[in-house]
């Protein structure tokens, strides 16, 4: 999770201001209760070709230990979670992502 007592802001971070998040996102992924699969992961991966920011809507299990989810995604994503409500969580790419160099599962 952005952490500000680090001295790190949400602008700084994505270049966006956090009203602005809401709208970068038009597609969301479904992770459902087969949880984080290499399908999931590539489809992360091809929607960070089109945008820095992914919404992914998180269902069923998967919402009662959401800490666990969030540290798996930044860790297997490469990521960085920049905001999240309840079951949804918003993933950052980072500024110098490349879909050629990404993780390969």
């Amino acid at each position: 999770m952005l952490d500000e007592s680090e001295g790190i802001t949400f602008m700084y971070l994505t270049g966006y201001w956090e009203w602005e998040i809401y709208f970068c996102c038009t597609q969301i992924s479904d992770l459902g209760r087969d949880g984080l699969t290499h399908n999931m992961l590539e489809n992360i991966h091809t929607y960070w070709m089109r945008s820095t920011v992914c919404k992914i809507k998180c269902r069923g299990v998967c919402t009662v230990d959401m800490d666990n989810v969030c540290q798996q995604l930044e860790e297997r994503t490469g990521g960085k979670i920049i905001y999240r409500h309840f079951g949804t969580v918003y993933l950052f790419r980072g500024r110098n992502y490349s879909y050629e160099t990404r993780p390969q599962f």
